[in-house]
């Protein structure tokens, strides 16, 4: 760490990246503020706070003392994570864009700007995350503060910039993080609202956004077991797995239990508990693993043993993780079944203790077989 002189600092305008900033410029590092502009504000008429995003992070690096330079990656971050956003919904499965954003534009784009361009030694964010270095690589280790641990979301992180990438707040709860911004003359950023979501949609319902990108023919719902329709959909782009729909008819509520879009039509369960909301075993694409040695574990055909997440804040599972086919699928084994948090699109993320080891995009789970045909019998009502 002697070897570290001048750091770039990705800040958002909230208040983990002004105390990152803070903390890096106290002990003396020779530091320099790095805003995204990732989205075009302008086009969505105000509805993305994006603007106040960069006065906020303009304020910041005022009141620390460091100068704050302004990037656009709009280009990328339509081409890399905001394509791939819609092309998952036109097809039926749930894209994971913050997962995408870290990977391709934070730690993609920005990283080798500032590391290339900007010819900083290391890039800092203000993700609630840690890092272990060694000679022999770097872990990515959860948080301090396991109630804001962001491990999950930087599990498609590469290596190599993650060699070169400091968290300041990681080790630091995030009530201290407040109390660290208001002694040091950020009262502002400390009381400043909490961001959540998806930072282009802003205060929009996601129905609404997405369908001005995405016009997916209307279909019907199909109730798995009966095979009789429940009701009308206005597009598949509209729904995920596991997600609850009211019927002001019904008695009990529906759950989406499979979406098939070559048919358009998307089947559901009655209750949260029924078993094809289950999941037993989850199929993933060509695992991303943070260090080389899991990856070598895995090209040996071992059986690797761990914990699962399938979104952020969901329960941790055990696992047994095995190759199959010849293109690095993943096969994962659970110890106990998942219910209604598995969605093709979304990430299987693995731990080992505290140790996030990497991530897959789910591509499917096992299948509930008993479904009878289809039934064209009345409409109730049109979601």
């Amino acid at each position: 760490m002697k070897s570290i002189r001048k750091i770039a600092v990705a800040m958002s305008g909230g208040v983990d990246s002004a105390v990152s900033a803070l903390i890096l410029k106290k002990r003396g590092y020779d530091v320099m503020g790095v805003y995204m502009a990732n989205w075009n504000m302008y086009d969505e008429q105000g509805h993305c706070s994006g603007e106040q995003d960069y006065l906020d992070a303009e304020k910041a690096a005022s009141l620390i003392g460091i100068p704050l330079r302004r990037v656009s990656f709009e280009k990328e971050y339509w081409t890399q994570v905001f394509s791939q956003l819609l092309d998952g919904y036109e097809n039926g499965i749930t894209p994971n864009p913050d997962i995408l954003c870290n990977k391709h534009i934070k730690f993609g784009a920005l990283f080798d700007y500032a590391i290339n361009t900007l010819k900083v030694d290391w890039l800092a964010t203000g993700h609630y995350a840690k890092l272990q270095y060694s000679r022999n690589g770097v872990r990515l280790m959860k948080a301090k503060d396991l109630n804001k641990d962001q491990t999950f979301f930087l599990s498609q992180v590469r290596e190599e910039a993650l060699r070169k990438t400091l968290f300041p707040v990681g080790d630091i709860l995030k009530s201290d993080v407040k109390k660290l911004a208001e002694k040091s003359g950020l009262i502002h950023f400390a009381e400043k609202k909490e961001s959540f979501g998806i930072c282009f949609i802003g205060n929009r319902k996601f129905k609404d956004f997405i369908s001005e990108y995405i016009s997916t023919p209307p279909g019907v719902m199909v109730d798995i077991d009966t095979g009789r329709r429940v009701c009308r959909h206005k597009g598949i782009h509209l729904w995920t797995l596991g997600q609850c729909i009211h019927q002001p008819s019904q008695s009990s509520a529906y759950y989406v239990c499979d979406i098939n879009p070559a048919s358009n039509i998307i089947y559901v369960a009655a209750g949260r508990n029924h078993p094809s909301l289950d999941c037993h075993q989850i199929f993933c694409a060509k695992p991303h693993w943070i260090s080389g040695r899991h990856q070598k574990l895995m090209e040996t055909h071992q059986v690797l043993v761990c914990d699962v997440r399938t979104r952020h804040r969901a329960n941790f599972t055990k696992c047994n993780i095995m190759f199959f086919g010849d293109k690095g699928k993943l096969v994962v084994d659970l110890a106990e079944p998942i219910s209604g948090l598995v969605a093709p699109g979304q990430y299987a993320v693995f731990y080992d203790g505290n140790e996030c080891l990497g991530s897959a995009m789910i591509v499917g789970k096992d299948k509930y077989e008993p479904r009878k045909q289809f039934q064209n019998n009345e409409i109730c009502h049109s979601l």
